[in-house]
């Protein structure tokens, strides 16, 4: 346990999230947790940091450690070389602060899963990026939305007692004057490859993905034609005929050539699809915009644990009535009630059997509601050990549940297309 508490300074009046990230803009490895909408409910927090002491990635079988620039390779699991380098500094929160003070932030991308599991891998890796990434960081920036406050918490680390204090003191002080010196004039800097510790993972030379001229929409590709798209959907259902899958996540990939900056991107995102759980990872080289109203999961300190997947989407109305009959029809939509009762049976199931062998039998139970977006939203909570970590409840989770097989044995036919490219990931943080 750390030995000494964290230094807390208040923002008054509190700064604009998205202005604060901006003027971040040249710091190494920002991670911008962006509660976008429904501040009163999913969307009450948000947490802005930057320039981590080190980071951990992962590609397949290889691990590495970001240490003094330079990316050495490790004989550990990913996770369980964070939770090694951040055990030191565990420590209760502090009150009446948002939850997040420090400690792990990044992806965790789709592909991850096949460490863990016997997957195929996908047939194109022309990205070349790491299949988890994730920065520790000794300070943050954090929004409570609701009260309309925000705070900056330096924690010290890695440093330990007198050192630490110095840090915390050091590193507040220095992201106040980032903050305090506003916007840089030029606006958001170009890529600064020389603050990003060069080099990825070890690889074999990538093979181009599929890549096909959209009709229509110029300057667009896609890794589908259209008629490949309508075969890889025959194939699905042939799949579900078979008994192999529940349901598959048909994704393509659309490429486009970037107007502007990536942060201009990410703004008019958040803009236009403001949603409670957004992300803006820079990570130099690579960047990643998201915007979700969907919850993967939330691991409180009681040792509770909830998950919101959505399944069952309608557009918005024209107006309030309009909105509420499209919200009545999803709700009394037997196929959408079905697919989320589904896939949030099969999340608890997920939850349960890994709690089973660390705890015992853990409770389990879920609920629905019906969101603003208009989206089904339905539940499930397990509880634990209080003092189980976030990663824990993590890797049981992956590939994360999209493509479900039904338990059975002898041989099953894997849903995930290995001529696909890579793409997906999940944001994720975890507390000290």
């Amino acid at each position: 346990m750390s030995d000494a508490a964290p230094l807390v300074a208040e923002l008054a009046p509190a700064l604009d999230p998205f202005d604060c990230c901006a003027r971040l803009g040249g710091l190494p490895y920002v991670v911008f947790l962006d509660s976008a909408s429904d501040p009163d409910h999913l969307g009450r927090h948000s947490f802005l940091t930057a320039d981590p002491f080190t980071a951990v990635r992962a590609k397949g079988l290889l691990t590495q450690q970001l240490v003094d620039g330079d990316w050495i390779r490790i004989d550990a699991d990913p996770l369980a070389q964070v939770r090694a380098l951040l055990a030191p500094h565990g420590r209760p929160a502090v009150a009446d602060v948002p939850p997040f003070q420090g400690g792990a932030a990044g992806y965790v991308g789709y592909d991850w899963g096949a460490a863990l599991e016997r997957v195929p891998r996908p047939r194109y890796d022309d990205l070349a990026l790491p299949d988890l990434l994730l920065g520790l960081y000794d300070w943050v920036i954090a929004w409570d939305h609701q009260s309309g406050r925000a705070w900056v918490i330096s924690t010290g680390m890695p440093e330990r007692g007198g050192p630490a204090m110095r840090r915390a003191a050091d590193r507040l002080t220095f992201v106040k004057e980032r903050l305090a010196a506003g916007r840089n004039a030029r606006g958001v800097p170009a890529r600064q490859n020389d603050t990003v510790a060069p080099g990825r993972p070890a690889h074999s030379a990538p093979s181009s993905a599929p890549s096909y001229p959209l009709p229509d929409i110029p300057g667009v590709r896609s890794n589908f034609t259209r008629a490949g798209y309508l075969d890889a959907v025959a194939r699905v259902i042939e799949y579900i005929r078979a008994g192999d899958i529940f349901q598959a996540n048909l994704s393509q990939r659309l490429e486009a050539p970037l107007a502007g900056t990536s942060l201009a991107l990410y703004d008019r995102l958040r803009r236009r699809n403001a949603a409670p759980f957004s992300a803006y990872l820079d990570f130099g080289d690579l960047v990643v915009a998201s915007s979700s109203p969907e919850r993967f999961l939330r691991i409180q300190p009681d040792g509770q644990v909830e998950t919101r997947p959505i399944k069952g989407t309608r557009p918005r109305g024209v107006g309030p009535e309009h909105d509420a009959a499209l919200a009545l029809a999803l709700a009394e939509s037997e196929k959408d009630r079905a697919e989320n009762v589904m896939i949030v049976d099969l999340l608890r199931n997920d939850l349960w059997c890994a709690d089973r062998a660390r705890s015992g039998s853990p409770s389990c139970s879920r609920s629905s509601t019906m969101r603003r977006c208009t989206t089904s939203c339905r539940r499930s909570w397990a509880t634990s050990r209080p003092d189980r970590m976030p990663w824990i409840c993590c890797a049981p989770r992956f590939p994360v549940a999209r493509s479900p097989a039904p338990r059975r044995s002898g041989p099953c036919r894997s849903s995930r297309s290995s001529s696909r490219p890579r793409e997906a990931c999940t944001a994720v943080r975890s507390v000290t």
